[in-house]
């Protein structure tokens, strides 16, 4: 329903869009002026040269050209739209061809009140040479002349209009074309009121040409229509507004209430009230205008129609009879309550099924108000008569199955004619009885509801009943076979369900009946009589019931002299009958050879099948339940009761006795064994441990296979396993026991717990400090201070190559050569050998020794001439300075090296004995520590 309301929606916007474009779109008094119905229909063409537009007459193609399609003209920069507003079809008159042609097309009107506001619309496209320089007359351009039947131009300077390329004042606008350019002017509406030509015909007149020197084109782009010269009122029954709508196209506007719009607004409007306005139009050949009025009065819009349709037709005609009290009624939307609509006035419309229809008509008028009526219509449809009847015979009721339809359902009547002088009848599936045999024809007459109705005729044959005989009647004993013959017909049945013509033993004598069919379904009967003589009077006994595997004998008595058995059974011999229920039949033959019968049922019942059940094991104390099934009571030896719970002690086989319902009597047995006990055992790998302890348990346990084995460790782990070696992770002090849970397959459970099973032992905490902890070659004794607990034994590795020491805290003396760091490690063991560690390190300073003289001789002999500093140890010799300086402060000496000392000269001349001071600089080896030493020296001579 969405698509269908949408739809609904877009026919109604088009509609009210039609409401003003009716006219200038459909055109119902000026046909084809706008080219809506796609080609040059009512149209004149002519082509020619510059000087004479007429030369040929005729549409040419490529110079009048329809055109449909939207967008842009090539040669104006995409300025000029082919389509102008409102239009959806125009035609091109001229083309982009040069060479001085001219086109021209001719349009004549008959005018009427209905088209006496004619309106064109035209785009000129030309070329042109920038600064154009041909005259006027040379240019190309377009030519519009309306004219009367006379020749005279109508509508004063409204019915003409000229323009040429680039023509001054008409806004022509400029694209450029190659090294030239296209002059074009946009498009433009003119308009002519023809009403003082009402009754005649005018003339409409179209040219182009090219310019007169053949360089350059010229073409146009036209349109027309025509509508009444009157004001559009909306003014809607029911609305407090009036809208007054002049026709479009005009110059100017000049209402009497002195509004220059093309249209006004009335609010709360009084009915009959008269509003005029004054239409101008200017061109460029002069000026006209008309006055055109309107009385206001609320718009009513009467819907209505009526239609034509004869029985089992589809096709209806609609009449549209809807009435508006102004304005005209310019659309309407059909909806034909079949899912299809229309918009045309009075349609034709073909329905797919008969039925009644609610068909709704919405009309609208030139203002857009409008109304809907909905009426039924009835789509008559022709019902079809039809029947089936089969052959039948004289005096056979015959019913006819009547199978006539109607597209719509409606409820019918019937005529029925059979054909044999008997009364017209009206059921739907009447039957009927025919007297005598012979060919009749049948006559139906359907009529529906809408009275419409249809014949149908077929015969039916009536076939005569077949000459049945049953024979001559019978004598003969009881249990005797007979044969029952009927003859005259083809089938025949008899009523005590005999088959014709097949031997069979009666059991009552009487009358007999035969039923004769023929091959054409008629039936006819007969009967015979069937009498029997006396039969001896004989016993076969009572009945008998047995077990199974048991003999019996039957022995027949009575007033007949032998006596047969049927089952091959032999009077007053024994047997042993199989399972199961039999009626045996007896005959005794009296001397007559007449017998008489008698039967007897004979019973076998079977042993039941007796089960005592699946043998068990159950496990050692358990108790165990024995049922029997296959009987009804049982009874068990060993003093055991069906289905009570007992328990056994040893493993023993039980037999139980089973009897039937029937009291037949079988047994079985069953044997209860007692499930082999499991014998916990446990060992463990590990000695006594230390925290924490990773346990190794070995399963040593026999008996049973277990199917499921939990271990509880005693610290709170348990552990499923059926592996012979499990393992725990005992992670604190504490002895723990150990407990064992095996469960067989069969659910029989053995546990075995092994107190304080697992023992772990605390771990000793090894800890020192050393005293110092920083030693020196000067000073390389450290006294190393034992802080462990819980320890009864201790190891001391001094990380100098020397011997270990057991001592509770030992003194040391490191060995200092080379100079290094040691790693003084301490081994802590408990009682029971649990172990801890400790290793620091103790630290050995590498000390700076460095050696400078208070005096020196520079004398030139080999003794003391040089004061020279002595560095040993614990010097970066590549980071190292001497400085000199006398009592002055002044720089006298410096050097680098540790290996140059200084001879007591200052470039070159020997200094004054006396009190020098010396400063050395140097970074200690050990570190990135740097230091500075002072001193002084005195010099000798």
């Amino acid at each position: 329903m969405i698509v269908k309301k949408n739809y609904l929606k877009l026919m109604l916007f088009s509609l009210m869009y039609i409401s003003h474009t009716a006219y200038t779109q459909t055109q119902p008094a000026c046909p084809n002026a706008n080219f809506s119905q796609g080609g040059f229909n009512n149209w004149t063409g002519f082509t020619g040269d510059f000087t004479n537009p007429f030369l040929v007459n005729g549409i040419t193609t490529g110079r009048h050209t329809i055109i449909n399609t939207g967008g842009a003209d090539p040669f104006t920069c995409g300025g000029l739209q082919i389509l102008p507003p409102g239009s959806f079809v125009v035609a091109r008159l001229g083309n982009s061809n040069t060479g001085s042609e001219s086109e021209a097309m001719r349009y004549t009107l008959s005018v009427t009140a209905d088209n006496a506001l004619l309106t064109y619309k035209y785009a000129v496209v030309t070329s042109s040479i920038p600064g154009n320089p041909h005259s006027a007359a040379e240019q190309p351009g377009l030519k519009i002349r309306i004219s009367d039947q006379a020749g005279n131009i109508v509508g004063g300077g409204c019915g003409a209009y000229d323009v040429y390329s680039g023509q001054p004042g008409q806004n022509f606008q400029t694209c450029p074309y190659g090294g030239e350019e296209v002059l074009w002017l946009n498009w433009s509406t003119g308009v002519v009121n023809l009403t003082p030509y009402i009754g005649q015909n005018i003339q409409v007149e179209f040219q182009t040409k090219d310019c007169e020197q053949s360089g350059h084109f010229g073409y146009a782009y036209v349109t027309m229509n025509c509508q009444p010269l009157q004001l559009l009122v909306q003014y809607c029954q029911g609305s407090n507004n009036a809208v007054l709508t002049a026709p479009t196209g005009f110059s100017s506007y000049l209402w009497n209430t002195g509004a220059t719009t093309s249209s006004i607004s009335i609010p709360n409007p009084t009915s009959g009230t008269v509003y005029s306005c004054a239409l101008t139009t200017v061109t460029n050949f002069g000026t006209c205008s008309a006055n055109v009025d309107v009385t206001v009065e609320p718009t009513i819009v009467l819907p209505d129609y009526t239609y034509t349709q004869n029985c089992g037709q589809l096709n209806l005609q609609f009449a549209n009879a809807s009435t508006v009290n102004n304005n005209v009624i310019i659309a309407n939307l059909w909806n034909f309550g079949d899912g299809t609509t229309s918009t045309q006035s009075s349609p034709n419309h073909t329905y797919t099924a008969p039925g009644v229809y609610n068909v709704r008509l919405i009309s609208y008028e030139t203002a857009g108000c409008r109304d809907t009526i909905i009426k039924q219509v009835t789509v008559k449809s022709i019902p079809t008569a039809d029947f089936t009847v089969p052959s039948t015979c004289v005096l056979a009721p015959v019913t006819v199955s009547n199978t006539s339809t109607d597209l719509i359902n409606q409820t019918m009547t019937y005529s029925w004619d059979f054909g044999d002088g008997t009364p017209l009848e009206t059921a739907v599936n009447p039957t009927h009885v025919y007297q005598t045999a012979g060919t009749f024809t049948i006559t139906l007459v359907a009529m529906n509801q809408d009275s419409c109705t249809h014949t149908r005729v077929r015969n039916i044959t009536v076939n005569p009943l077949p000459p049945v005989e049953a024979g001559v009647d019978q004598q003969l004993c009881p249990y005797t076979p007979m044969t029952l013959t009927g003859s005259g017909a083809v089938s025949y049945t008899w009523n005590n369900g005999a088959t014709n013509g097949t031997p069979f033993i009666p059991t009552v004598d009487g009358k007999y009946i035969v039923t004769g069919t023929d091959a054409n379904g008629c039936v006819n009967k007969d009967s015979l009589l069937v009498t029997f003589l006396p039969a001896p009077i004989v016993s076969a006994g009572a009945d008998v019931t047995v077990c199974e595997n048991t003999s019996v004998t039957f022995t027949g008595t009575g007033a007949a002299t032998t006596y047969t058995w049927d089952n091959g059974i032999t009077d007053g011999q024994a047997y042993v009958p199989a399972v199961g229920s039999y009626t045996i039949v007896m005959h005794g033959y009296d001397a007559s050879n007449c017998f008489g019968l008698d039967t007897v049922i004979l019973t076998v019942n079977p042993l039941p099948i007796v089960n005592a059940g699946s043998d068990q094991i159950i496990c050692t104390g358990a108790s165990a339940t024995l049922a029997g099934s296959g009987a009804n009571t049982y009874v068990w030896d060993n003093g055991i009761t069906d289905n009570v719970p007992f328990s056994p002690t040893s493993t023993l086989t039980y037999t139980v006795t089973g009897t039937s319902a029937a009291g037949c009597v079988n047994t079985d047995q069953v044997m209860v064994s007692i499930e082999t006990p499991i014998t916990i055992q446990i060992a463990t790998t590990s000695e006594p441990a230390c925290e924490p302890h990773t346990a190794l348990l070995l399963n040593n346990s026999t008996g049973t296979p277990s199917m499921n084995t939990q271990w509880v460790f005693g610290d709170g782990n348990t552990l499923s396993s059926l592996n012979d070696t499990v393992s725990n992770l005992y992670e604190n002090q504490g002895c723990y026991d150990v407990t064992v849970t095996s469960t067989t397959a069969l659910g029989c459970v053995w546990s075995q717990s092994y107190p304080s099973f697992i023992c772990v032992y605390p771990n000793p905490v090894a800890n020192f400090t050393a005293n110092p902890g920083v030693i020196s070659v000067i000073s390389p004794e450290s006294n190393l201070v034992n802080l462990s607990t819980g320890a009864v034994q201790y190891i001391w590795d001094f990380g100098d190559g020397t011997e270990v020491s057991n001592d509770f805290s030992p003194t040391h003396t490191f060995v200092v050569e080379p100079e290094q760091n040691f790693q003084v490690t301490l081994v802590a063991i408990t009682e029971h050998g649990c172990v801890d560690s400790i290793t620091k390190i103790i630290l050995m300073e590498k000390g700076v020794i460095l050696y400078a003289p208070n005096s020196f001789t520079p004398d030139g002999n080999q003794f003391n001439p040089v004061f020279l500093p002595i560095v040993t140890s614990g010097v970066d010799k590549n980071q190292y300075k001497l400085e000199v300086f006398n009592r002055w402060g002044e720089l006298v000496f410096e050097t680098t090296s540790t290996l140059e000392g200084w001879d007591g000269t200052y470039k070159g001349i020997a200094c004054k004995e006396g009190m020098y001071s010396w400063k050395i600089t140097y970074k200690t080896s050990s570190s990135d520590e740097k230091r500075e030493q002072l001193g002084h020296v005195n010099i000798f001579r």
